[in-house]
């Protein structure tokens, strides 16, 4: 099982049959197990865990005993949250949530390595051996229970999690704090006591803060009062517990030590007019190395008898005395020159020397121990010596040097000198250096994980650095840093920051290929994954030379890529091709489509050819790639055979929408589309009821699209299931979402445009009663539309006008469309229909007949309604009309009519003005409207006005006419008003 802890940079995860206990001066023990994965925290250069290392086992006092305990209680929880993470039971949340514990307790081992002094006392410590063994029967017990199986997704069990790891970071607060205080300021003579008081005082703070307060402040008095703040001891008690008040954990330890601070700087005696040093020239030459000229950090006599640093002489492998005339004599390093350096540490503090002298020993120290392990004897017993010239009671390194001193010299015939290997130096050099930056990592990627911070730009640099290029064997560190690089770009906060940091692109691509080692290629594929998560890298990524055809050739069969890796080297492409502007750059790449229909022909994971069917997807989305990908030899056939029923769903579902977008090309490529063997068969087999409802959608989709050309609207008809597969899919309107209802209708409404195929649908079982239905109130609008025009276009045929006039739901459902809810379109397509069915003469009375036919049909001849709609509307009228004297007399009576009429005279828009100078016309046919329409005021004027703008001959013809009418001598029982009308 391939262990991977993503959020985690310096667990190491082994399994070991019989590991040691050991220990060297100044470092904690590395607790083992037996049997069992053991997790074993990192505590830094001193460690020794090889076992073909002859690294003696020290004895442990009690103080070491107790931090052995500790570090053994943090593994086996650590061991059981690790078992639970990989039992594949868990959500992502909860995943994230222990990886955060987990964290917290290897950088809180660390900090007890760093922070505890030499001499420690049990009380705190005890208390968090306590502690987390509490927290790990927790584990144990929700384990055996089958909790995090059962509860696995609840808020409930993320919370129990969070809630222990807040308690454990406090404790190892506490044990860091009371004991470096117990120690450092030496005015204790209980601290046993002290250390019980202090914990009692941190777990009541939440009920009573005022009275802990108090309490605090005089526990504290007798161990500062008097104590300058400048003092070292005392400001390395401020540094921790400032460290402490901003570090992880619950709210109340954060307020608690922030009492504790205030207390202890009121309890100083601060000097307010400190003096500052002023340092000269003459001040600081002894602390300048005479060779470099830089500062020193540990200075050495020389055998010449000068003072060098210490790193100078070893670093440059001196020799001889350069300052010494005869230049003949041996040069060594004699001891160390304890005033120079006591001088050079109380000047320069505040630059950080100490803290880079005592570093730069334990890096060493360290080499040494890492040439030992690593075989080279003569290197490390050099170094070994070096190293007890500082330290020359070092038990761990007399041991080694003891071991290592015979093999050398059976090895060598002439006295030692150090012939060392500059491969494997720079070798050892990295090491060293990443083992320095793996503890910076470590350090700030809980503000990567919580707070969402990016990684310091001084930090990513040393990565970079480190980052392996074009390696074809995987060495030394190579593999943690790779993979430490994998795990800072799954930040989001570093996705921009690393992608742009100059130099990271370059050796991460060239880790992309088959030859690079496996466990590198792994890694480095995934950080390229995790880079493409961010939008603005994408284009960047996808032009950036080499990348997108390296990340082919890992996709090329026979590359000998293993499936865990294609897997994300295939995301990572999908990910380039989500950017518009990449999807067109990407395609150019000779090699794209041939690897994508590879994989989407040849048998491969599921996962994988899902991956590749999004791709394809996103690429044809775009224009510019539509013909290009439809016409690729084989892709056409990949795609149509993976829209089969059989394929699982979520290819299916790529597949199908990667063909549906193919369809938005020209004409001769929607041709070529469905006329490719089994493509038409595939989408109206994918319409029936045992098909995902996202399927069905994309392949109606597919068919609107192919069927908006008139060339293929007969194919598509001739298909012996297209129209009942259409027709069925309508006809379950409960169960079928607007995404699918709109596609199948346009689709129906296309077909129509066709008359030859007006008879075969409306003549199709269900295929009238369906649209009817489509009229429905809680149909989506848009669907509503395109039905109400598939029922204009088919009553444009004087064979279809019966069966639609005497369906039950026609008239009803059409006047809604009327309605001024409906879209204006939807009104339209009504409208025209009612003008089409009245050209049946004997229909003409039930539509003018029908309740709110003639309410909405005059409200369309409002001066607000578009004059699409005024046109349709008077079309309509005149229609009901024709030859039908009742109807004549009914719309010359309506309330409102006239007056729209009338004043839509008046508008300077001909073709209406044209229509409703025809509907007054034929109004005025009948004896019974002509002194109503005649006397009603405007009316005769605006048509004179007309006649005499002489705007058209069409609309002349028509006002002319309808003054004919209502000018002509009425007969004489009548004639009284037309007498009236002729004065004036």
């Amino acid at each position: 099982m391939r262990v991977e802890a993503q959020s985690i940079f310096s667990l190491n995860v082994t399994s070991s049959l019989d590991c040691k206990v050991s220990t060297s001066t100044g470092s904690l023990p590395v607790i083992g197990c037996s049997g069992a994965a053991h997790s074993c925290f990192d505590f830094g250069p001193d460690r020794a865990t090889d076992h073909h290392c002859p690294i003696p086992a020290a004895s442990m006092a009690p103080e070491e005993f107790a931090l052995g305990l500790v570090s053994e209680a943090a593994s086996n929880l650590i061991q059981h949250l690790m078992e639970v993470r990989f039992a594949k039971q868990h959500s992502k949340l909860i995943v994230r949530k222990i990886d955060l514990i987990v964290t917290s307790l290897n950088s809180h081992v660390h900090l007890l390595k760093q922070k505890l002094p030499a001499k420690v006392y049990g009380e705190a410590l005890g208390s968090l051996t306590e502690k987390l063994k509490e927290a790990t029967e927790y584990v144990q017990s929700r384990q055996k229970q089958g909790g995090f199986q059962t509860m696995w997704d609840d808020q409930e069990t993320e919370e129990e999690l969070e809630s222990i790891r807040q308690r454990l970071v406090s404790s190892f607060q506490m044990a860091v704090f009371i004991t470096v205080l117990d120690v450092a300021v030496e005015g204790s003579q209980k601290t046993e006591q002290f250390e019980f008081r202090m914990m009692e005082l941190s777990s009541a703070y939440s009920v009573d803060s005022g009275a802990v307060s108090r309490e605090i402040r005089e526990l504290l008095r007798p161990l500062v009062i008097g104590k300058r703040k400048q003092d070292e001891k005392l400001e390395e008690i401020f540094a921790l517990v400032k460290d402490l008040e901003r570090s992880e954990g619950n709210e109340d330890a954060e307020r608690f030590f922030n009492v504790v601070l205030q207390s202890i700087e009121s309890l100083t005696l601060i000097q307010e007019n400190a003096v500052d040093i002023v340092i000269t020239e003459d001040d600081v030459d002894e602390f300048y190395d005479p060779i470099t000229c830089e500062l020193m950090c540990d200075p050495v006599k020389g055998s010449d008898g000068r003072t060098y640093d210490r790193w100078t002489i070893i670093d440059n492998d001196i020799t001889q005395s350069p300052f010494d005339p005869r230049n003949d004599r041996p040069f060594e390093i004699l001891c160390d020159d304890i005033n120079v350096r006591g001088r050079l540490f109380k000047k320069f503090h505040a630059t950080g020397v100490e803290t880079k002298f005592r570093e730069r020993r334990q890096a060493y120290r360290n080499q040494a121990f890492q040439l030992t392990k690593d075989g080279h004897d003569a290197e490390a017993l050099i170094a070994l010596e070096n190293v007890l010239k500082w330290a020359y009671n070092d038990k761990v390194c007399q041991e080694l040097r003891d071991a290592i001193a015979p093999r050398v010299n059976r090895q060598l015939a002439k006295p030692i000198q150090k012939t060392s290997s500059s491969a494997h130096l720079e070798k050892v050099k990295q090491r060293v250096q990443w083992e320095t930056l793996q503890d910076h990592l470590v350090r700030i990627e809980e503000d990567m994980t919580t707070k969402g911070k990016s990684i310091p730009d001084q930090l990513l640099e040393s990565l970079i650095r480190l980052l392996p290029e074009k390696t074809i064997k995987s060495e030394g560190v190579q593999y943690e840093v790779v993979r430490a690089f994998a795990l800072l770009c799954q930040y989001p906060s570093n996705w921009k920051k690393v992608a742009a940091y100059p130099g990271a692109l370059k050796k991460l691509v060239s880790l992309l290929l088959p030859d690079v080692p496996r466990s590198l290629l792994y890694e480095a594929v995934r950080a390229f994954r995790s880079l493409t998560g961010a939008p603005e890298n994408r284009l960047k990524l996808a032009t950036y030379p080499g990348a997108v055809d390296n990340l082919m050739e890992l996709m090329a069969e026979g590359s000998g890529i293993s499936e865990n890796i294609q897997v994300h080297v295939i995301a990572a492409f999908l990910n380039l091709t989500v950017a518009q502007e990449t999807g067109t750059g990407i395609i150019s790449c000779p090699s794209v489509l041939a690897r994508l229909v590879d994989l989407l022909t040849r048998d491969v994971a599921a996962s994988i050819q899902a991956e590749a069917a999004k791709a394809f997807r996103n690429l044809a989305a775009e224009p510019e790639n539509m013909a290009k990908m439809a016409a690729y030899p084989g892709a056409l056939h990949a795609i149509v055979r993976l829209m089969a029923k059989e394929v699982p769903v979520a290819i299916q579902f790529e597949a199908v929408t990667g063909f549906y977008y193919l369809t938005w090309s020209d004409s001769k490529t929607r041709k070529m589309l469905l006329d490719f063997p089994g493509a038409l068969e595939r989408l109206v087999d994918l319409l029936s009821s045992d098909v995902p409802l996202r399927v069905q959608s994309e392949a109606a989709k597919a068919l609107q699209n192919l069927s908006s050309s008139a060339s293929n609207i007969s194919k598509v008809v001739a298909h012996p299931g297209a129209f009942q597969g259409l027709v069925e899919l309508l006809s379950r309107q409960e169960q079928v979402s607007e995404s699918l209802q709109l596609p199948a209708t346009v689709t129906l409404s296309n077909i129509l445009t066709a008359e030859d195929h007006y008879e075969k649908l409306i003549t199709f079982p269900g295929a009238l009663d369906t649209l009817l239905r489509l009229l429905g109130k809680d149909i989506p609008i848009s669907v509503q539309v395109e039905a109400v025009k598939a029922l204009r276009t088919l009553s444009s045929a004087p064979q279809n006008l019966t069966m639609i006039f005497t369906h039950p739901l026609s008239l009803p459902g059409l006047v809604s469309m009327l309605s001024p809810d409906a879209l204006e379109e939807a009104q339209l397509y009504a409208a025209t229909t009612f003008a089409n069915l009245a050209l049946a003469e004997k229909y003409r009375s039930p539509i003018v007949s029908l309740p709110g036919f003639l309410e909405r049909m005059v409200k369309l001849l409002s001066a607000d309604v578009p004059p699409g709609l005024q046109i349709e509307a008077s079309k309509c009228l005149v229609n009901v009309c024709l030859e039908n004297e009742k109807n004549k007399v009914k719309i010359a009576n309506f309330p409102g009519a006239l007056e729209k009429l009338v004043g839509l005279l008046s508008i300077e828009v001909p073709e209406v003005q044209f229509q409703v100078a025809r509907v007054y016309a034929v109004l005025a046919t009948a004896e019974k409207n002509k002194k109503k329409l005649a006397s009603y005021p405007g009316a005769l004027k605006k048509l004179e006005e007309l006649l005499a703008e002489n705007i058209n001959d069409e609309l002349h013809f028509r006002a002319q006419r309808a003054l004919n009418i209502l000018t002509t001598d009425p007969e004489k029982s009548d004639k009284k008003w037309w007498n009236k009308l002729v004065k004036n």
